[in-house]
């Protein structure tokens, strides 16, 4: 039995994808949850013979060249580029752990980034959301005022939950801001 990928791939056909199948676990459960075909978890596009094509959850579909075009142009309006003020956390490995690797707090690292960049540091400052009980949100982890953006930022995590908190926490953020003008009243404070 060979370990290299590159056998494996060699030998691969569309049967064997169709055939060997994934599935998803719960931790603390023997059965699987859900399974489906390698072939059905696939997804991507190409272009063959001057086609686009695009694969979906097994099925294939044929992309009119406008509607390509259409999505492009409106997909590359929106992306505003890298923004080169943030950059990695900070890793540290003291001579005493060595075995143990520090990696930079959020807390230290949007400070960091907000005394690097201009961009008003806002972790942490919680605004009261009118007629709620509780401590309030966070509007935003920065501030930039010049290209009217706020930002928020999760330190990296294997677990979705953290990148569903960090959207729900924009959105919450944004609506209230839209909505509400004691909010913004707050926020100004």
């Amino acid at each position: 039995m060979s370990l290299d990928p590159r056998d494996e791939l060699a030998n691969l056909t569309i049967e064997k994808i169709k055939r060997d199948r994934v599935a998803d676990f719960d931790g603390e459960k023997p059965n699987p949850i859900n399974k489906c075909s390698v072939y059905r978890c696939l997804v991507g596009s190409l272009d063959h013979h001057g086609q686009q094509y695009a694969l979906n959850e097994g099925a294939w579909y044929s992309v009119d060249e406008a509607f390509k075009q259409a999505t492009s142009a409106n997909y590359d309006h929106r992306v505003i580029g890298f923004d080169a003020a943030f950059t990695p956390l900070i890793k540290t490995y003291p001579e005493e752990t060595a075995r143990k690797i520090h990696i930079e707090t959020e807390g230290a690292y949007l400070r960091r980034i907000a005394d690097a960049s201009g961009y008003f540091l806002m972790d942490q400052k919680l605004v009261q959301v009118p007629d709620t009980r509780g401590p309030g949100i966070e509007v935003c982890d920065m501030l930039d005022v010049e290209g009217k953006r706020l930002i928020h930022v999760k330190k990296g995590s294997s677990h979705s939950s953290a990148l569903s908190h960090l959207f729900r926490q924009g959105a919450n953020s944004a609506q209230l801001l839209r909505s509400s003008s004691d909010f913004r009243v707050q926020t100004h404070s």
